[in-house]
Protein backbone atom coordinates (compact mmCIF):
# COMPACT_ATOMS: atom_id res chain seq x y z
CA UNK A 1 0.00 0.00 0.00
CA UNK A 2 1.32 3.75 -0.85
CA UNK A 3 0.93 6.35 1.22
CA UNK A 4 0.49 9.80 0.28
CA UNK A 5 1.99 11.37 3.32
CA UNK A 6 3.86 9.62 5.88
CA UNK A 7 5.07 9.13 9.55
CA UNK A 8 7.92 6.82 10.05
CA UNK A 9 7.41 3.78 12.54
CA UNK A 10 10.15 1.92 13.90
CA UNK A 11 9.84 -1.21 16.13
CA UNK A 12 13.15 -2.03 17.76
CA UNK A 13 13.94 -5.59 18.75
CA UNK A 14 16.07 -4.65 21.35
CA UNK A 15 16.02 -5.80 24.75
CA UNK A 16 14.97 -2.17 26.36
CA UNK A 17 13.06 -1.12 23.67
CA UNK A 18 11.30 -3.75 22.64
CA UNK A 19 7.76 -3.25 21.39
CA UNK A 20 8.27 0.58 21.98
CA UNK A 21 7.01 2.89 19.03
CA UNK A 22 9.32 5.96 18.12
CA UNK A 23 8.40 8.42 16.07
CA UNK A 24 10.74 10.41 14.01
CA UNK A 25 10.97 14.47 14.84
CA UNK A 26 11.72 15.81 11.59
CA UNK A 27 8.04 15.46 10.10
CA UNK A 28 5.44 18.02 11.65
CA UNK A 29 2.12 16.69 11.06
CA UNK A 30 -0.07 16.64 14.25
CA UNK A 31 -0.35 13.53 16.15
CA UNK A 32 -3.02 10.61 15.65
CA UNK A 33 -3.11 9.79 19.24
CA UNK A 34 -2.28 13.29 21.31
CA UNK A 35 -3.31 15.83 18.85
CA UNK A 36 0.41 17.35 19.46
CA UNK A 37 3.21 17.83 16.49
CA UNK A 38 4.88 14.52 16.35
CA UNK A 39 8.19 13.69 18.48
CA UNK A 40 6.48 16.22 21.33
CA UNK A 41 4.35 13.44 22.84
CA UNK A 42 3.70 13.92 26.54
CA UNK A 43 5.43 11.79 29.05
CA UNK A 44 2.50 10.30 29.93
CA UNK A 45 1.61 9.21 26.66
CA UNK A 46 5.26 7.34 25.84
CA UNK A 47 4.63 5.36 29.43
CA UNK A 48 1.13 4.17 28.43
CA UNK A 49 2.98 2.94 24.89
CA UNK A 50 5.88 1.47 26.77
CA UNK A 51 3.52 -0.62 29.32
CA UNK A 52 1.70 -1.68 26.14
CA UNK A 53 4.87 -2.87 24.76
CA UNK A 54 5.41 -5.00 27.25
CA UNK A 55 2.76 -7.66 26.01
CA UNK A 56 4.49 -7.85 22.94
CA UNK A 57 7.73 -9.53 24.24
CA UNK A 58 8.64 -12.32 22.57
CA UNK A 59 6.88 -11.43 19.37
CA UNK A 60 9.21 -9.98 16.82
CA UNK A 61 12.46 -10.29 18.45
CA UNK A 62 13.95 -10.03 15.24
CA UNK A 63 11.62 -7.90 13.71
CA UNK A 64 12.65 -4.54 12.30
CA UNK A 65 10.76 -2.15 9.93
CA UNK A 66 9.71 1.23 8.70
CA UNK A 67 6.77 2.23 7.20
CA UNK A 68 5.16 5.52 5.88
CA UNK A 69 1.39 5.96 6.73
CA UNK A 70 -1.05 9.11 6.77
CA UNK A 71 -1.80 10.27 10.64
CA UNK A 72 -5.35 9.17 10.18
CA UNK A 73 -4.55 5.32 8.76
CA UNK A 74 -4.43 2.80 11.51
CA UNK A 75 -2.58 0.26 9.18
CA UNK A 76 -3.27 -4.10 10.13
CA UNK A 77 -0.25 -6.07 9.55
CA UNK A 78 -1.28 -7.62 6.15
CA UNK A 79 -1.19 -3.58 5.10
CA UNK A 80 2.04 -3.17 6.52
CA UNK A 81 3.77 -6.76 4.93
CA UNK A 82 2.92 -5.40 1.81
CA UNK A 83 4.82 -1.92 3.03
CA UNK A 84 8.18 -3.28 3.70
CA UNK A 85 7.89 -6.75 5.59
CA UNK A 86 6.01 -8.56 8.24
CA UNK A 87 5.43 -6.58 11.40
CA UNK A 88 3.40 -6.89 13.99
CA UNK A 89 1.94 -3.35 15.04
CA UNK A 90 1.64 -2.67 18.96
CA UNK A 91 -1.83 -2.43 20.04
CA UNK A 92 -3.70 0.97 20.29
CA UNK A 93 -0.93 2.77 18.22
CA UNK A 94 -0.44 0.69 15.08
CA UNK A 95 -2.84 -1.97 15.19
CA UNK A 96 -6.53 -1.58 15.01
CA UNK A 97 -7.29 1.95 17.54
CA UNK A 98 -8.55 0.95 21.01
CA UNK A 99 -12.43 0.54 21.04
CA UNK A 100 -12.45 -1.41 17.88
CA UNK A 101 -13.87 0.77 14.36
CA UNK A 102 -12.34 0.44 10.94
CA UNK A 103 -8.85 1.57 11.43
CA UNK A 104 -9.23 4.85 10.47
CA UNK A 105 -9.12 7.81 12.93
CA UNK A 106 -10.94 11.07 12.28
CA UNK A 107 -8.45 13.80 11.33
CA UNK A 108 -7.19 16.80 13.36
CA UNK A 109 -8.62 19.97 13.03
CA UNK A 110 -4.74 20.69 12.13
CA UNK A 111 -4.35 17.68 9.57
CA UNK A 112 -7.04 18.64 7.46
CA UNK A 113 -6.08 21.21 5.21
CA UNK A 114 -2.71 18.12 4.70
CA UNK A 115 -5.51 15.35 3.91
CA UNK A 116 -6.96 17.94 1.42
CA UNK A 117 -4.20 18.95 -0.17
CA UNK A 118 -2.41 15.31 -0.46
CA UNK A 119 -6.07 14.26 -1.42
CA UNK A 120 -5.86 17.50 -4.40
CA UNK A 121 -2.24 16.62 -5.42
CA UNK A 122 -3.41 12.76 -5.86
CA UNK A 123 -6.30 13.63 -8.32
CA UNK A 124 -4.28 16.12 -10.53
CA UNK A 125 -1.47 13.45 -10.63
CA UNK A 126 -4.26 10.61 -11.80
CA UNK A 127 -6.19 13.53 -13.99
CA UNK A 128 -2.46 13.99 -15.71
CA UNK A 129 -1.94 10.65 -16.19
CA UNK A 130 -5.09 10.19 -18.07
CA UNK A 131 -4.39 12.07 -21.00
CA UNK A 132 -4.88 15.86 -22.60
CA UNK A 133 -7.28 17.76 -20.19
CA UNK A 134 -10.68 19.08 -21.04
CA UNK A 135 -9.24 22.65 -21.72
CA UNK A 136 -6.77 20.77 -23.69
CA UNK A 137 -9.64 19.14 -25.95
CA UNK A 138 -11.10 22.17 -26.43
CA UNK A 139 -8.44 24.41 -26.96
CA UNK A 140 -8.92 26.94 -24.89
CA UNK A 141 -6.87 28.51 -21.39
CA UNK A 142 -8.00 27.23 -17.94
CA UNK A 143 -10.38 30.53 -16.66
CA UNK A 144 -11.47 30.74 -20.23
CA UNK A 145 -14.94 32.06 -20.21
CA UNK A 146 -18.26 30.84 -20.80
CA UNK A 147 -18.57 32.92 -24.54
CA UNK A 148 -15.01 31.76 -25.13
CA UNK A 149 -15.47 27.47 -24.50
CA UNK A 150 -18.94 28.08 -26.97
CA UNK A 151 -16.98 29.42 -30.04
CA UNK A 152 -13.97 27.05 -29.57
CA UNK A 153 -16.29 23.99 -29.26
CA UNK A 154 -18.61 25.45 -32.14
CA UNK A 155 -15.53 25.70 -34.61
CA UNK A 156 -14.35 21.87 -33.20
CA UNK A 157 -17.35 20.63 -33.47
CA UNK A 158 -18.07 21.59 -37.24
CA UNK A 159 -14.16 20.76 -37.62
CA UNK A 160 -14.87 16.80 -36.48
CA UNK A 161 -18.62 16.29 -37.00
CA UNK A 162 -18.76 12.96 -38.30
CA UNK A 163 -20.80 14.27 -41.29
CA UNK A 164 -17.32 15.84 -42.53
CA UNK A 165 -15.36 13.32 -41.60
CA UNK A 166 -17.32 9.49 -43.04
CA UNK A 167 -15.56 6.54 -42.00
CA UNK A 168 -12.52 8.50 -39.96
CA UNK A 169 -12.21 7.17 -36.68
CA UNK A 170 -10.49 9.29 -35.54
CA UNK A 171 -12.58 12.28 -36.33
CA UNK A 172 -15.10 10.29 -34.68
CA UNK A 173 -13.16 10.02 -31.35
CA UNK A 174 -12.50 13.36 -31.59
CA UNK A 175 -15.62 14.92 -31.56
CA UNK A 176 -17.06 12.40 -28.65
CA UNK A 177 -14.21 13.64 -26.54
CA UNK A 178 -14.82 17.73 -27.58
CA UNK A 179 -18.76 16.95 -26.68
CA UNK A 180 -17.70 15.41 -23.42
CA UNK A 181 -15.23 18.48 -22.59
CA UNK A 182 -17.54 20.82 -23.63
CA UNK A 183 -20.26 19.53 -21.50
CA UNK A 184 -18.19 19.44 -18.21
CA UNK A 185 -17.20 22.70 -18.86
CA UNK A 186 -20.26 24.29 -19.62
CA UNK A 187 -21.85 23.01 -16.52
CA UNK A 188 -21.02 25.15 -13.42
CA UNK A 189 -20.86 22.86 -10.96
CA UNK A 190 -18.83 19.77 -13.20
CA UNK A 191 -16.24 22.53 -14.07
CA UNK A 192 -15.77 23.45 -10.60
CA UNK A 193 -15.50 19.94 -9.21
CA UNK A 194 -13.26 19.20 -12.69
CA UNK A 195 -10.87 22.66 -11.65
CA UNK A 196 -9.78 21.50 -7.94
CA UNK A 197 -9.72 17.13 -8.14
CA UNK A 198 -9.30 16.01 -11.46
CA UNK A 199 -11.16 13.81 -13.91
CA UNK A 200 -11.15 11.12 -10.88
CA UNK A 201 -13.00 13.36 -8.88
CA UNK A 202 -15.72 14.32 -11.15
CA UNK A 203 -16.16 10.45 -11.42
CA UNK A 204 -16.48 10.46 -8.27
CA UNK A 205 -19.25 13.01 -8.54
CA UNK A 206 -20.94 11.50 -11.05
CA UNK A 207 -21.46 8.15 -9.25
CA UNK A 208 -23.00 9.78 -6.40
CA UNK A 209 -25.25 11.12 -8.56
CA UNK A 210 -24.09 14.46 -9.16
CA UNK A 211 -25.52 17.29 -11.73
CA UNK A 212 -29.04 17.46 -9.81
CA UNK A 213 -28.55 15.72 -6.27
CA UNK A 214 -27.35 18.18 -4.84
CA UNK A 215 -23.83 16.65 -3.87
CA UNK A 216 -20.98 19.40 -2.69
CA UNK A 217 -16.88 18.95 -2.61
CA UNK A 218 -17.40 17.85 0.62
CA UNK A 219 -19.04 14.68 -0.14
CA UNK A 220 -16.39 13.93 -2.64
CA UNK A 221 -14.11 13.90 0.69
CA UNK A 222 -16.60 11.57 2.25
CA UNK A 223 -16.63 9.05 -0.56
CA UNK A 224 -13.19 8.89 -0.29
CA UNK A 225 -11.94 9.24 3.44
CA UNK A 226 -15.62 7.85 4.85
CA UNK A 227 -16.88 9.77 7.34
CA UNK A 228 -16.98 13.93 8.24
CA UNK A 229 -13.77 14.67 10.39
CA UNK A 230 -14.95 18.31 10.34
CA UNK A 231 -13.27 18.95 7.52
CA UNK A 232 -14.07 22.55 5.88
CA UNK A 233 -13.72 23.83 2.28
CA UNK A 234 -10.64 26.17 2.23
CA UNK A 235 -10.12 28.00 -0.97
CA UNK A 236 -6.36 29.02 -1.91
CA UNK A 237 -6.35 32.64 -2.51
CA UNK A 238 -4.65 33.73 -5.81
CA UNK A 239 -3.66 37.39 -6.47
CA UNK A 240 -4.29 38.46 -9.74
CA UNK A 241 -3.05 41.21 -11.64
CA UNK A 242 -5.15 44.41 -12.79
CA UNK A 243 -8.09 44.15 -15.27
CA UNK A 244 -7.85 45.81 -18.16
CA UNK A 245 -11.32 46.75 -20.66
CA UNK A 246 -10.88 48.25 -23.65
CA UNK A 247 -13.61 49.93 -25.72
CA UNK A 248 -13.61 48.52 -29.54
CA UNK A 249 -15.32 49.95 -31.78
CA UNK A 250 -16.61 47.41 -34.25
CA UNK A 251 -17.93 48.16 -38.05
CA UNK A 252 -21.44 47.86 -38.65
CA UNK A 253 -20.68 45.32 -41.32
CA UNK A 254 -18.20 42.82 -38.91
CA UNK A 255 -20.89 43.07 -36.49
CA UNK A 256 -23.49 41.88 -39.49
CA UNK A 257 -21.67 39.13 -41.13
CA UNK A 258 -18.87 39.07 -38.35
CA UNK A 259 -15.05 40.03 -38.81
CA UNK A 260 -11.74 40.31 -36.75
CA UNK A 261 -10.12 43.36 -35.92
CA UNK A 262 -5.87 43.33 -35.35
CA UNK A 263 -5.71 45.88 -32.38
CA UNK A 264 -2.06 46.86 -31.10
CA UNK A 265 -1.29 45.88 -27.49
CA UNK A 266 1.17 47.21 -25.46
CA UNK A 267 1.42 46.27 -21.48
CA UNK A 268 4.05 45.23 -18.84
CA UNK A 269 5.71 42.09 -18.75
CA UNK A 270 7.55 40.67 -15.90
CA UNK A 271 11.49 39.66 -16.72
CA UNK A 272 14.26 38.12 -14.73
CA UNK A 273 16.05 40.74 -12.76
CA UNK A 274 19.67 40.99 -10.63
CA UNK A 275 19.37 39.48 -6.76
CA UNK A 276 17.35 38.30 -4.65
CA UNK A 277 13.52 39.00 -2.93
CA UNK A 278 11.16 38.13 -0.28
CA UNK A 279 8.52 36.11 -1.93
CA UNK A 280 5.56 33.23 -0.91
CA UNK A 281 5.46 34.79 2.64
CA UNK A 282 2.92 33.11 4.70
CA UNK A 283 1.95 32.36 8.80
CA UNK A 284 3.62 29.18 9.61
CA UNK A 285 2.24 27.57 13.01
CA UNK A 286 4.46 25.99 15.27
CA UNK A 287 4.36 24.74 18.84
CA UNK A 288 6.78 25.12 21.71
CA UNK A 289 7.66 23.33 25.01
CA UNK A 290 7.12 26.05 28.22
CA UNK A 291 7.39 23.36 30.73
CA UNK A 292 6.60 19.72 31.20
CA UNK A 293 3.19 18.16 29.14
CA UNK A 294 3.11 22.12 28.40
CA UNK A 295 2.85 23.72 24.97
CA UNK A 296 2.49 26.82 23.63
CA UNK A 297 1.23 27.37 20.16
CA UNK A 298 3.06 30.18 17.95
CA UNK A 299 2.52 31.97 14.69
CA UNK A 300 6.07 32.90 12.37
CA UNK A 301 6.16 34.82 8.90
CA UNK A 302 8.23 33.12 6.72
CA UNK A 303 9.49 33.83 3.70
CA UNK A 304 11.35 32.04 0.76
CA UNK A 305 14.10 33.79 -1.45
CA UNK A 306 12.88 33.95 -4.91
CA UNK A 307 14.98 35.99 -8.51
CA UNK A 308 14.60 39.48 -8.17
CA UNK A 309 12.40 40.74 -11.72
CA UNK A 310 11.77 43.79 -13.19
CA UNK A 311 8.88 45.00 -15.29
CA UNK A 312 9.57 45.78 -19.04
CA UNK A 313 7.21 46.96 -21.32
CA UNK A 314 6.48 45.12 -24.46
CA UNK A 315 3.99 45.26 -27.51
CA UNK A 316 2.36 42.78 -29.76
CA UNK A 317 -0.54 42.36 -32.42
CA UNK A 318 -4.42 40.74 -30.63
CA UNK A 319 -6.76 39.52 -33.44
CA UNK A 320 -10.18 40.03 -32.00
CA UNK A 321 -13.14 37.91 -33.12
CA UNK A 322 -16.05 40.16 -33.85
CA UNK A 323 -18.76 37.29 -33.66
CA UNK A 324 -22.43 37.75 -35.82
CA UNK A 325 -24.92 39.94 -33.66
CA UNK A 326 -22.51 40.76 -31.06
CA UNK A 327 -24.84 43.87 -29.10
CA UNK A 328 -23.14 46.94 -27.55
CA UNK A 329 -21.31 46.06 -24.53
CA UNK A 330 -20.53 42.58 -24.88
CA UNK A 331 -16.93 41.91 -24.15
CA UNK A 332 -14.80 39.67 -25.80
CA UNK A 333 -12.00 37.49 -23.02
CA UNK A 334 -8.03 37.61 -23.31
CA UNK A 335 -7.36 35.22 -20.45
CA UNK A 336 -4.16 36.71 -18.31
CA UNK A 337 -3.51 38.94 -21.11
CA UNK A 338 -3.89 42.30 -18.23
CA UNK A 339 -1.67 43.91 -15.48
CA UNK A 340 0.80 40.73 -14.58
CA UNK A 341 1.01 40.33 -10.95
CA UNK A 342 4.40 39.04 -9.17
CA UNK A 343 4.06 36.10 -7.38
CA UNK A 344 0.45 35.70 -8.76
CA UNK A 345 -1.13 35.64 -12.31
CA UNK A 346 -1.97 38.56 -14.79
CA UNK A 347 -5.59 39.95 -14.72
CA UNK A 348 -7.90 39.37 -17.90
CA UNK A 349 -8.33 41.74 -20.73
CA UNK A 350 -11.08 42.54 -22.16
CA UNK A 351 -12.73 44.53 -25.64
CA UNK A 352 -15.95 45.71 -24.88
CA UNK A 353 -17.80 46.20 -28.69
CA UNK A 354 -19.21 49.20 -28.69
CA UNK A 355 -21.10 49.88 -32.98
CA UNK A 356 -19.17 52.63 -34.87
CA UNK A 357 -21.35 55.25 -36.68
CA UNK A 358 -22.85 54.07 -40.43
CA UNK A 359 -23.13 56.17 -43.46
CA UNK A 360 -26.29 54.35 -44.24
CA UNK A 361 -27.91 52.07 -41.28
CA UNK A 362 -28.84 53.20 -37.26
CA UNK A 363 -28.91 50.21 -35.29
CA UNK A 364 -31.44 49.90 -32.48
CA UNK A 365 -31.19 46.37 -31.10
CA UNK A 366 -31.47 43.89 -33.24
CA UNK A 367 -33.26 46.04 -35.62
CA UNK A 368 -31.89 48.44 -38.62
CA UNK A 369 -32.93 51.78 -40.37
CA UNK A 370 -32.54 53.66 -43.01
CA UNK A 371 -34.02 56.64 -45.14
CA UNK A 372 -34.77 56.37 -48.30
CA UNK A 373 -35.64 59.63 -50.65
CA UNK A 374 -38.34 59.54 -53.42
CA UNK A 375 -39.66 62.24 -55.53
CA UNK A 376 -43.31 63.89 -54.99
CA UNK A 377 -44.38 61.88 -58.66
CA UNK A 378 -42.87 58.74 -57.00
CA UNK A 379 -44.78 59.27 -53.80
CA UNK A 380 -48.20 59.75 -56.14
CA UNK A 381 -47.72 57.28 -58.55
CA UNK A 382 -45.64 54.36 -56.62
CA UNK A 383 -42.14 53.49 -57.64
CA UNK A 384 -39.05 50.73 -57.94
CA UNK A 385 -36.24 51.24 -55.64
CA UNK A 386 -33.71 49.22 -53.90
CA UNK A 387 -31.27 49.69 -51.31
CA UNK A 388 -27.68 47.75 -50.41
CA UNK A 389 -27.65 46.12 -47.61
CA UNK A 390 -24.47 45.61 -45.23
CA UNK A 391 -23.37 42.53 -47.30
CA UNK A 392 -23.97 44.28 -50.41
CA UNK A 393 -27.09 41.90 -51.22
CA UNK A 394 -30.15 44.53 -52.32
CA UNK A 395 -33.15 44.71 -51.12
CA UNK A 396 -36.65 45.42 -52.79
CA UNK A 397 -38.21 48.67 -51.15
CA UNK A 398 -40.38 49.93 -54.22
CA UNK A 399 -44.47 49.75 -53.60
CA UNK A 400 -47.14 51.01 -56.38
CA UNK A 401 -49.04 52.90 -53.68
CA UNK A 402 -49.27 56.32 -52.28
CA UNK A 403 -46.40 57.13 -50.09
CA UNK A 404 -47.09 59.77 -47.25
CA UNK A 405 -43.90 61.89 -46.64
CA UNK A 406 -41.92 60.32 -43.28
CA UNK A 407 -44.04 56.95 -43.56
CA UNK A 408 -42.15 53.88 -42.31
CA UNK A 409 -42.13 50.77 -43.77
CA UNK A 410 -40.72 47.39 -42.17
CA UNK A 411 -39.10 44.91 -44.10
CA UNK A 412 -39.17 41.53 -41.71
CA UNK A 413 -36.28 39.41 -41.55
CA UNK A 414 -33.71 42.52 -43.00
CA UNK A 415 -32.41 43.73 -39.78
CA UNK A 416 -29.02 42.53 -37.55
CA UNK A 417 -28.61 38.53 -37.30
CA UNK A 418 -29.68 37.95 -33.31
CA UNK A 419 -26.06 36.53 -31.35
CA UNK A 420 -25.77 32.92 -31.94
CA UNK A 421 -29.48 32.52 -33.66
CA UNK A 422 -29.91 31.99 -37.03
CA UNK A 423 -32.85 34.71 -36.70
CA UNK A 424 -32.90 38.26 -37.86
CA UNK A 425 -34.58 41.53 -36.67
CA UNK A 426 -35.95 43.73 -39.52
CA UNK A 427 -35.54 46.32 -41.28
CA UNK A 428 -37.37 50.04 -40.47
CA UNK A 429 -37.40 52.45 -43.75
CA UNK A 430 -38.95 56.04 -43.32
CA UNK A 431 -39.46 57.63 -46.57
CA UNK A 432 -38.43 61.58 -46.99
CA UNK A 433 -40.69 63.07 -50.08
CA UNK A 434 -38.54 65.60 -52.37
CA UNK A 435 -40.92 68.02 -53.14
CA UNK A 436 -40.47 70.55 -55.79
CA UNK A 437 -39.44 73.71 -54.98
CA UNK A 438 -41.25 75.78 -57.84
CA UNK A 439 -44.50 75.46 -60.37
CA UNK A 440 -45.37 76.85 -63.35
CA UNK A 441 -48.99 77.90 -63.88
CA UNK A 442 -49.46 75.23 -66.28
CA UNK A 443 -48.75 72.82 -63.70
CA UNK A 444 -50.69 74.36 -61.19
CA UNK A 445 -53.71 74.02 -63.69
CA UNK A 446 -52.81 70.95 -65.00
CA UNK A 447 -52.74 69.35 -61.26
CA UNK A 448 -55.80 71.19 -59.83
CA UNK A 449 -57.83 69.02 -62.83
CA UNK A 450 -56.15 65.79 -61.48
CA UNK A 451 -56.77 66.65 -57.53
CA UNK A 452 -60.32 67.88 -57.92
Amino acid sequence: MTWPTGVHLAIHPDHKSRGRVHVDPSHSLGSPTSGLPLGEATPATTRETSRRGRGTRGRHARARARVSTPPFFSPRGSELAAAGGPVECVRGVGGVPRGGGSGMAAPGKGGAARIAAAFIVLLHLVAAIAGKSYYDVLQVPKGASEDQIKRSYRKLALKYHPDKNPNNEEATKRFAEINNAYEVLTDQEKRKIYDRYGEEGLKQFQGRGGGGGGMNIQDIFSSFFGGGGGMEEEEEQILKGDEVVVELDASLEDLYMGGSLKVWREKNVIKPAAGKRQCNCRNEVYHRQIGPGMYQQMTEQVCDQCPNVKFVREGEFLTVDIEKGMQDGQEVLFFEEGEPKIDGEPGDLKFRIRTAPHGRFRREGNDLHATATISLLQALVGFEKTIKHLDNHLVEIGTKSITKPKEIRKFKGEGMPLYQSNKKGDLYVTFEVLFPKTLTDDQKAKLKDILV
